[in-house]
């Protein structure tokens, strides 16, 4: 009997995904890329589709692993004479450190671990898509294939004879014997290649290497003891890296077409495209994980979308080069899985509308606006453009979430996600000062909560519903209360949750709706609608039965801990492409929501435990401890304190809350990491500070990250104002010599000026810090001082090369988020304290500070009336918001 697709694991290469089967073949496998033609479809069609298998003669048994965090499968076979392992993995070059010249390709290793292993290897390809038989030339240890619009060598050691009639190479290998396969992808040059064990132990390593510092890397701070599902967590952090192409930032739903949601059914799509949905979803995943650099890949190229497209033109859906056009094709020649056609490539919901998607995407930005200085002026401009484009369109039908194919409805689901546009919208603008039409978005996001609680929720029911004026349930409505558009608590909510499990449920699994939608009825149940459950439970603080739930659906993983689209309850088998993005998303994200609220409950209990005697300690030098780091320069030393001190920001920012929790940071390993970076400050040479594009940033850098170590070390929740003498007190010893916050700022910064409080220089004649001061006094820098209050540039680390813009966008941010308001028709000029304090550093007159002021203001008008009338204006000055969150 063919395998099921549960008897498969997949491998990849950044670009493309083979699946292996556990009998040691090749299932599926398209080339060079993704969505290019298949080679082998044997998934699809056992007898035609195509297939590259390795067999042991008289096998009587199968076992197949996961070489520890890697994409590496090892195959074992065993018979009454002998023990064959086979281990599958592809090149990857995304490192930029192989040695070798091999790009991409596909190595197949057998190693014979005992007794005599007769073995037979079936080298079948099929391209297009099963459509043509190859030609052959064997030279002995190389197999030429030449198709009509394809050609590519086989190479194998050690030299064997290969039947073309058959297709079958046969072979035996003693105990310690290995043979190996390598096919290039891309590589038609490689005709003199030759492979031996030696160069192909050499690639292993490199690959292996590559997926276990990957595995480990954590660009977040997000550190979760994800208890008994780590190795589930670790193996889906790795299956949905496999998704994304190195290439374009492009992340595909699945690698597999057609394999059905219902055999017999007519259900099959092709999935092997992007769909903005499924892949903001993928990148949030990888954030729990602590992957960044994914996400930023995504988001560049949405960006390129956006540039092309702007947000009206937007599809729900692009080839992975950014491919407009998926047209719909059934391949009449496969029979498809089981017997369960159609096969199709290409997919006609590309030209469906489908409004959550933008939800969803700026969902993903905001994850990456909470760390400082990823989301920039530039991109922010196509975001806004998402949220004006929302803001005239939320009151339109779409197709909705599941890609219904009976026309458009009014799906609560889309318009919720609309309302989270705007929400997300309006918290990044304000959060970093960006300009928008935020009051028009709050306007508008009022009006969709107002329309979905009236049109949105049945009375009869007593729960949301799929599509205004229904009665009819949907799995999606589980989403709406991880957006922030209701509590998990509110009545409405509970009663929601209540009313889908007794609807929609099969055993303890969900179907995703049970209402016509356009196709011949029947799938099974959606095995990422049962997540959602347990993300609800959570949020319900029914702890214990979202983690037996947990465990069921963990049950359900197969051998090497890969989930599928769809689960067959009936007969335990999986259904849908295959792995699926989107059910490994969901199984990512309900186990960090369950782990992280049984780390909130003990982290409380240990914050009760904390005498204030203990946030004081060390008040007097807050970096004294030891380090065992060594740095050679100060600029080395500022950039990694203030790039660890960005992370831990972005590691606790609550969003449901909006805010930082700067008192959790001081149980994290990240911030024990912190401490021991900063020790060695005590070690530097300030002498190495040549001049101001050097002392500039890294002051400014080090005030920054000084402030916050204050603010963990004292405890203090909303403002540095909880603490006398906060910018006194802060101390560090930086090279030798001690520093306080003021010392920085008006020592150094302002080259040894007063502060506003105080009648004494910070530097006495004689100093030796004085010899750490700037020449010039830059009147930008007090925009930048700004971490302990409302408001922060976004800007991840100040340096030398981009200090002037740096300095410019800093001006911006602080002047347009409320720190400067031209009220034209009064001749009224609101201002910041700032500027009164520090009214000299901008401009001996109110005449000049006001054009300083006024080239950085957002709107036009207001920049060119206070440059050609600069005099006679009303000044109020506003007080000065030391919050340390303000949203």
């Amino acid at each position: 009997m063919p395998l099921g697709i549960e008897d498969y694991g997949i491998i990849g290469d950044l670009s493309t995904a083979g699946l292996i089967g556990k009998d040691g073949s090749i299932g599926w496998l398209c080339v060079p890329y993704f969505d290019s033609p298949s080679i082998f479809a044997d998934i699809l069609d056992a007898e035609n589709g195509g297939t590259f298998r390795i067999s042991l003669e008289k096998t009587t048994d199968f076992s197949q692993r996961y070489l520890e965090d890697t994409a590496i499968i090892e195959t074992n076979m065993r018979s009454n004479d002998a023990v064959l392992s086979i281990v599958d993995f592809m090149v990857i070059t995304a490192d930029q450190q192989t040695s070798f010249p091999l790009k991409r390709g596909l190595f197949r290793r057998c190693l014979c671990k005992s007794g005599n292993a007769k073995i037979r290897v079936i080298f079948a390809p099929r391209y297009p898509y099963a459509k043509y038989s190859p030609k052959y030339e064997d030279s002995g240890s190389a197999l030429k294939v030449e198709f009509k619009d394809l050609k590519f060598h086989l190479f194998f050691y050690p030299a064997l004879n290969f039947d073309p009639q058959k297709e079958v190479f046969e072979f035996s290998l003693s105990q310690g014997e290995e043979a190996c396969f390598f096919l290039p992808i891309g590589n038609e040059k490689l005709k003199d290649f030759h492979i031996n064990p030696q160069l192909v132990h050499r690639i292993f390593n490199k690959i292996y290497t590559f997926w276990t510092n990957w595995i480990e890397t954590n660009e977040t701070g997000q550190i979760l003891d994800f208890g008994p599902f780590e190795r589930l967590m670790r193996r889906s952090a790795i299956t949905l890296k496999l998704l994304q192409s190195k290439d374009t930032g492009a992340i595909v739903a699945a690698p597999t077409t057609s394999l059905p949601e219902q055999l017999r059914g007519a259900r099959n799509w092709d999935y092997r495209f992007c769909w903005i949905r499924d892949a903001a979803f993928t990148v949030q995943a990888l954030y729990q994980l602590g992957h960044l650099t994914e996400m930023e890949n995504y988001l560049s190229w949405i960006k390129q979308l956006l540039k092309r497209d702007g947000a009206k033109g937007l599809q729900i859906m692009y080839g992975i080069r950014t491919e407009q056009t998926m047209e719909e094709q059934v391949l009449d020649h496969l029979e498809g899985f089981r017997s369960s056609g159609p096969v199709r490539i290409g997919n006609a919901a590309h030209l469906q509308r489908q409004l959550d998607i933008y939800g969803e995407l700026m969902l993903a930005a905001t994850h990456l606006s909470d760390y400082v200085g990823r989301i920039d002026l530039d991109f922010w401009e196509y975001l806004r453009e998402i949220c004006n484009y929302v803001s005239n369109t939320w009151r339109l039908p779409d197709n909705g979430i599941w890609e219904a194919r009976l026309g458009e409805r009014h799906y609560v689901y889309s318009k919720v996600m609309c309302w989270n546009a705007l929400d997300k919208g309006i918290y990044i603008a304000k959060r970093y000062g960006f300009p928008g039409e935020v009051s028009l978005w709050k306007k508008e996001k009022d009006e969709i909560r107002k329309e979905v609680l009236e049109k949105g929720w049945s009375q009869e029911k007593q729960s949301f519903v799929q599509t205004y004026d229904s009665d009819k349930l949907d799995s999606s409505l589980l989403l709406l209360p991880l957006t922030g558009f209701i509590q998990f608590k509110d009545p409405k909510m509970l009663s929601t949750v209540e009313s889908v499990v007794e609807e929609l449920s099969s055993g303890f699994l969900l179907y995703r709706y049970l209402n016509e939608d356009g196709m011949p009825r029947g799938e099974a149940p959606f095995t990422l609608c049962t997540f959602w459950l347990v993300e609800n439970l959570v949020g319900q603080g029914r702890l214990g039965e979202a983690q037996t739930l947990l465990f069921e659906l963990s049950n359900m993983a197969n051998h090497l801990g890969l989930f599928s689209e769809e689960f067959d309850y009936d007969w335990n088998m999986f259904l849908g492409n295959f792995p699926q993005a989107l059910t490994h998303i969901g199984f990512v994200n309900s186990v960090s929501s369950f782990r992280r609220a049984l780390a909130q409950k003990e982290n409380s209990t240990r914050r009760s435990k904390l005498t204030s005697g203990d946030l004081k300690k060390n008040r007097k030098i807050l970096n004294d401890g030891d380090s065992s780091y060594v740095f050679s320069s100060p600029q080395e030393i500022g950039k990694r304190l203030k790039d660890t001190m960005n992370i831990l920001r972005g590691a606790f920012f609550k969003s449901e809350s909006k805010r930082v929790a700067y008192e959790e940071m001081a149980f994290s390993p990240l911030y024990e990491n912190y401490l021991d970076i900063a020790g060695a400050l005590k070690r530097i040479d300030l002498s190495k500070l040549k001049d101001d594009s050097e002392k500039m940033p890294f002051w400014i850098n080090l005030y920054n990250v000084m402030t916050i170590h204050g603010v963990i070390s004292w405890g203090i929740k909303d403002s540095v104002k909880e603490i006398s003498n906060f910018f006194r007190q802060v101390r560090y010893n930086i090279g030798g010599y001690i520093f306080c916050l003021d010392d920085i700022e008006h020592g150094i910064l302002r080259r040894n000026k007063r502060p506003p409080w105080s009648i004494f220089r910070p530097f006495s004649y004689g100093d030796p810090r004085r010899a750490f001061m700037v020449e010039h006094l830059d009147p930008r820098i007090h925009f930048t001082l700004v971490c302990a209050s409302s408001s922060c540039p976004p800007i991840s680390i100040y340096s030398p090369q981009e200090l002037d813009m740096q300095l410019d966008t800093a001006a911006m941010i602080f002047i347009n988020s409320g720190g400067a308001r031209l009220v034209r028709q009064e001749r009224l000029l609101i201002l910041s304290k700032i500027f009164k304090w520090y009214g000299a550093d901008f401009g001996k007159t109110m005449e000049e500070r006001l054009l300083f002021i006024s080239k950085y203001f957002y709107d036009e008008q207001d920049r060119l009336f206070a440059q050609s009338d600069h005099s006679g204006y009303k000044v109020r000055y506003i007080p000065y918001d030391w919050r340390l969150n303000r949203i």
